[in-house]
């Protein structure tokens, strides 16, 4: 009898296995293939060997080779704002949008409501544009939000900063609502996957004519037959 248990444990933790394997697998080629349509300006992680103690708002400058000791690796105690700063090229700012992506670790730790976000940017720190508010977090995984290039500018600072608009920080022990971050990148789409759309309506055009076409060709071959 024991033995029979053991070896359904065995079955059973070896499908879990194999399951969790394929899901993955699944994420790591969406991720593939979602990079392979963008061009990453920069992307940071939060430094796995600096652990920070409450920070309140943390201000990251990305062109630092150090940014990630700055980066912060939840929203919840130990604070809910953070700013990131950056540069832009010229050919950059081409674009007509930007992708910022926050990528989410873990989140709900010990309280069942999700963490919302409201996300800012421009040029001015004091003055910063309304880009999305009330993000949810309900889900692991990535959260990418478009920016308008209009909100930068070549030669200077540029800002995105980010709010837990319900995270109240109480301190050590009572946990708002919470998340850890994985990452966080601004990128722009590949030459490639602009290319994509023209393609998709050159091909849509394409279906459109043929129906047309075999249309009017029913249309002249019932005007032949003998009435």
């Amino acid at each position: 009898m024991l033995k029979k248990v053991f070896c359904f444990a065995v079955l059973a933790a070896w499908f879990a296995s194999v399951g969790s394997v394929s899901l993955w697998a699944q994420e790591t080629e969406r991720k593939q293939e979602l990079h392979g349509r963008e061009n990453i300006i920069w992307k940071i992680k939060p430094s796995e060997s600096h652990y920070m103690k409450y920070f309140g708002k943390r201000v990251i400058d990305v062109n630092r080779k150090d940014a990630d000791r700055f980066v912060p690796q939840e929203f919840g105690w130990q604070g809910n704002q953070m700013i990131f700063i950056f540069h832009l090229t010229s050919d950059q700012l081409e674009r007509p949008t930007f992708t910022f992506v926050i990528e989410i670790f873990s989140r709900d730790y010990d309280v069942d409501e999700p963490v919302e976000i409201d996300i800012y940017a421009g040029t001015n720190i004091n003055s910063l544009k309304t880009v999305t508010q009330g993000l949810k977090i309900e889900k692991v995984g990535e959260f990418p939000i478009e920016i308008p290039s209009s909100l930068f500018y070549v030669g200077g600072q540029n800002f995105i900063k980010l709010v837990g608009r319900n995270v109240h920080p109480i301190g050590y022990g009572e946990n708002p609502p919470n998340c850890r971050f994985a990452s966080f990148r601004l990128s722009v789409p590949s030459a490639e996957a602009e290319e994509k759309p023209a393609e998709n309506q050159r091909e849509e055009k394409y279906e459109e004519e043929k129906e047309f076409l075999a249309a009017e060709q029913a249309a002249t071959q019932d005007e032949m037959l003998p009435i």
